[in-house]
């Protein structure tokens, strides 16, 4: 009997015993229930598993350096979606589509028609080459300058007496283009339209309508006859006489290289001054344009053209 519990109790002690599975130092393993096998300890576990989260989520997000510095990794979260372009709705964009590059093969060069000055909206068609640009195909000018001629030259139309305030607003005779506006030459007066010198011309003898009949007209003054005496030329304008200084008047914008008792020479138009073409050259009405840039000679603008500094009562610098 004493034996037969002796037995039943060793069985008994070993069944309850090969329950429990005994670790050093006091750890124990946790059954994995997806394999059947047994993981590793669990506060290791803990940290592998957040190290794979942050690394997952850590796209989205500033990731920390050693030097405090945050990376510069966009999260798809900050990228804007077809309802959030983070483009105002109110600025308009067709300006800049207007002006995309227009690449075209010109002189066997690839150029962009929408900013190459020399091939500006076509090939060859060159803006002006000191002082022209090409925009948006089209070619425009420096500040204060504009175009005004199909060779696309830009004019200053302060003072361009054949574009004078606007393209195409010309001068007319005796008159120059001064701050955009068409007026008479210094000593020249308005008379019905018409720039004239009252100190000479026998139709309006001191002032506009005072004619001479046919007696002459001398230093402002009407005289009877036609002989303005020693010193002067007698040239013949509208059925009487006009009396000039044979020294000082001979290139007068009104008398341009008189004739002694024949006609008192040539009316410069607003473009033109009298003028020799050489030395002992003829005088003559002779076309002048504006010193773009320029105040004082010699001028750049005039390239091989005489520079001129305010010729006929002109306002600043004239190539002629």
């Amino acid at each position: 009997m004493n034996r037969l519990l002796i037995t039943l109790l060793c069985v008994l002690i070993c069944a309850a015993l090969s329950a429990c599975t005994f670790e050093p130092a006091g750890q124990v393993k946790a059954p994995n229930n997806d394999n059947n096998t047994t993981s590793g300890d669990v506060s290791d576990a803990n940290l592998t598993n957040d190290a794979q989260a942050d690394t997952t989520s850590g796209t989205g997000d500033d990731v920390s350096h050693e030097d405090g510095a945050a990376s510069d990794v966009a999260s798809t979260s900050d990228v804007p979606t077809d309802n959030d372009t983070g483009i105002d709705a109110s600025i308009d964009v067709q300006a800049e589509v207007d002006v995309a590059p227009q690449i075209e093969e010109c002189e066997g060069v690839a150029v962009d028609l929408n900013s190459d000055a020399k091939h500006c909206g076509a090939c060859s068609n060159a803006c002006d080459q000191g002082f022209g640009l090409c925009q948006g195909g089209t070619c425009a000018c420096s500040a204060g300058l504009e175009v005004c001629s199909v060779a696309n030259r830009c004019h200053d139309t302060a003072r361009d007496a054949n574009h004078c305030g606007s393209c195409g607003n010309s001068c007319g005779p005796g008159a120059h283009c001064k701050e955009s506006q068409c007026i008479c030459r210094p000593g020249l007066t308005l008379c019905n339209g018409v720039c004239v010198d009252t100190e000479r011309n026998p139709a309006h003898c001191s002032g506009c309508g005072t004619s001479c009949g046919t007696g002459r007209c001398d230093a402002g003054e009407c005289k009877a006859g036609s002989n303005c005496g020693f010193g002067k030329y007698e040239c013949s304008q509208g059925g009487a006489t006009a009396c000039l200084s044979s020294f000082s008047d001979l290139d007068h914008s009104l008398y341009c290289a008189p004739r002694i008792g024949a006609a008192c020479g040539a009316q410069c138009e607003g473009d033109e001054v009298c003028r020799q073409d050489g030395l002992i050259s003829a005088l003559q009405c002779r076309s002048v344009r504006p010193g773009r840039d320029c105040t004082a000679c010699p001028c750049a603008d005039c390239g091989e053209d005489r520079c001129l500094d305010s010729p006929d009562g002109l306002d600043g610098i004239y190539c002629l």
